[in-house]
């Protein structure tokens, strides 16, 4: 699995929360990208004891693919 498909995938799921967080569509209409189908945990950095000054979370797929994404604020 490739870092931007994962990054896509991300996107369009954030998109599609936030369509539904303003009422774009009904939460029925979500639906998992494409992109994440193989998904089988998220995790946070603590739960899974990543040492990292900033949060974030682990995505891990079926095939043992794991991916990091780091929170962190701009400036």
């Amino acid at each position: 699995m490739k870092i931007e498909t994962v990054h896509e995938g991300v996107k369009a799921l954030l998109d599609e929360a936030l369509a539904v967080a303003i009422g774009e569509i009904g939460e029925t209409g979500m639906t998992i990208p494409t992109e994440l189908e193989d998904l089988i945990r998220v995790s946070t950095y603590e739960e899974v004891g990543v040492l990292s000054a900033d949060p974030g979370i682990v995505l891990r797929f079926k095939g043992g693919a794991t991916f990091h994404l780091t929170v962190s604020r701009a400036r």
